[in-house]
C-alpha cells in the first residue's frame, strides 16, 4: 500500500508541471544585441498580430511603434511574457494561448478562446524617466504656438537654410519675410518697406525703358 502511495505521489509530481500555468511558445527569428529587457522596463516594439488561420488583426511599424511597460496590466500577460528577455533588434514569433490573451471573451476581430500569433521586433528599451521626458517634450512642443516659435531667434537660427545639416529653405524664406509681422511690433510696415526697396529699382528701370522706347532712343 505504501509502495502504491509513493508511485501515485511520483506520478502526481511529474504531471503537475504538465498541467500547470500556460506559457507563451517563443521562436527566435533573429538575434538581438545589448542587454535584455526585463519587467518594469518600457519596450518599444513593432509587431504583426494574426490569428492561427492567418487573419490579420493588427499591425504596427518601425515608424509607428507600440510602447508598453513589461508586466503592466495594460497589455495582455502573454505579450509581456513573450517579450521579456528580448534584446534590441531581436525578432520573435510568439504563440500566445487564449489563457494569456483574452480568454473566453470576444474582443474586436478576435473570437473567444483564440490563440494569438505575434511576429514582433524589439526596437528600443526605455526607462520610465526617459519616457516621461519624451512625453513632456512632446506635450510642450504641441503647446508652443507657431508665432512664439518664430519669435525665438535661437529656434530660427537652428533652422537656418545655410545650415546644410538642417536644410530648410522654406523656413528661411518665412524668417526673412512672412514672420516679420509676428516678430516685430512694426512688422507690417517693415514688409512694405522691404517690398518697396525691392520693387522701386525695378519700376524705375521699366519707366526708363518705356520712356526711351517712346522717344525712339532704343527699340524694345
Amino acid at each position: 500500500m505504501k509502495q502504491l502511495a509513493k508511485i501515485l505521489l511520483i506520478v502526481t509530481l511529474v504531471l503537475i508541471p504538465a498541467v500547470g500555468e500556460p506559457e507563451v511558445e517563443i521562436t527566435v527569428l533573429a538575434p538581438g544585441m545589448g542587454p535584455a529587457v526585463q519587467d518594469g522596463q518600457i519596450a518599444v516594439v513593432a509587431y504583426k498580430l494574426t490569428l492561427e488561420d492567418d487573419t490579420l488583426v493588427e499591425k504596427t511599424s518601425v515608424r509607428h511603434p507600440f510602447t508598453f511597460t513589461l508586466g503592466s496590466n495594460k497589455v495582455i500577460p502573454g505579450l509581456s511574457q513573450g517579450v521579456k528577455g528580448m534584446k534590441v533588434s531581436e525578432k520573435r514569433l510568439l504563440k500566445v494561448p487564449s489563457e494569456l490573451a483574452y480568454g473566453d471573451k470576444d474582443v474586436g476581430y478576435i473570437p473567444a478562446n483564440s490563440t494569438l500569433l505575434f511576429t514582433i521586433e524589439l526596437l528600443q528599451i526605455m526607462n520610465e524617466e526617459a519616457q516621461e521626458a519624451k512625453e513632456s517634450a512632446s506635450d510642450e512642443a504641441d503647446e508652443v504656438d507657431l508665432k512664439d516659435r518664430f519669435k525665438d531667434e535661437r529656434f530660427l537660427d537652428s533652422r537656418h537654410a545655410e545650415d546644410i545639416t538642417k536644410p530648410a529653405m522654406f523656413e528661411y524664406l518665412i524668417r526673412d519675410f512672412f514672420t516679420k509681422p509676428w516678430r516685430y511690433e512694426d512688422g507690417p510696415r517693415r514688409i512694405w518697406r522691404s517690398t518697396a526697396e525691392t520693387a522701386l529699382p525695378l519700376v524705375i528701370l521699366i519707366v526708363i525703358a518705356l520712356v526711351g522706347h517712346k522717344k525712339r532712343k532704343w527699340i524694345l
